[in-house]
């Protein structure tokens, strides 16, 4: 899983968050092309995998588990939003 070394305050800027997500994810990056062997799957699959998952939970969160809303915002097909939650494992919740 991705993680910062620190964590980031609540009510902090958007640069600040930004610039702790940056870092935490050039860390994830380089150990992942250190040790090539432990991916699952490319790189970028890999990441997606870390990713999506959070940024779905949050996003259908907010718009009450209504997936159409969701995928409206997200940006991406209500039909591709139900196969990433099914691969996920997220769509029963």
């Amino acid at each position: 899983m991705i993680d910062s070394a620190s964590t980031v305050d609540a009510h902090a800027s958007p640069v600040t968050i930004w610039s702790s997500f940056d870092l935490a994810l050039e860390r994830w990056i380089e150990e992942r092309l250190r040790n090539p062997e432990t991916l699952r799957s490319g790189l970028h699959a890999e990441l997606l995998s870390q990713l999506e998952p959070i940024l779905f939970r949050k996003v259908l969160e907010l718009c009450q588990w209504q997936r159409g809303k969701a995928a409206d915002l997200l940006g991406i097909h209500r039909g591709t939003l139900r196969d990433k939650l099914r691969d996920y494992q997220l769509d029963g919740e």
